[in-house]
């Protein structure tokens, strides 16, 4: 997938979640507190992984979500993993591999 489909792809996906928060399928997190999903704080916004799949969406702050970065492949940083030292998947992680527990406070290079 080029550069453009896959900004194209974003948009749509988007699209699609104003859709469903309007209709009612997900969560207004502007009217409601939901917790992010990896830190605990409010939720701003949904974050894809995967455009292709665009209501596929975990809640997320703000910062969370910056940490996470982009989803296109290249960059795409894995936060589906485990701490090694109390098994928390309460994790940040950045570009370069590395990552913090946020709940132990445990260091690692991924």
């Amino acid at each position: 997938m080029g550069r453009v489909d896959w900004i194209l792809s974003g948009v749509s996906a988007r699209g699609k979640v104003a859709t469903a928060i309007r209709n009612g399928d997900l969560i207004n997190l502007r009217k409601e507190n939901v917790s992010c999903v990896d830190c605990g704080n409010r939720a701003s916004a949904y974050e894809h992984r995967d455009y292709s799949r665009p209501l596929d969406v975990v809640p997320v702050c703000a910062s969370c979500n910056a940490v996470r970065g982009t989803n296109a492949k290249e960059h795409e940083i894995e936060i589906d993993f485990k701490c090694p030292l109390c098994s928390s998947r309460n994790i940040t992680a950045n570009r370069d591999g590395l990552c913090r527990c946020r709940v132990c406070g445990e260091e690692w290079k991924k």
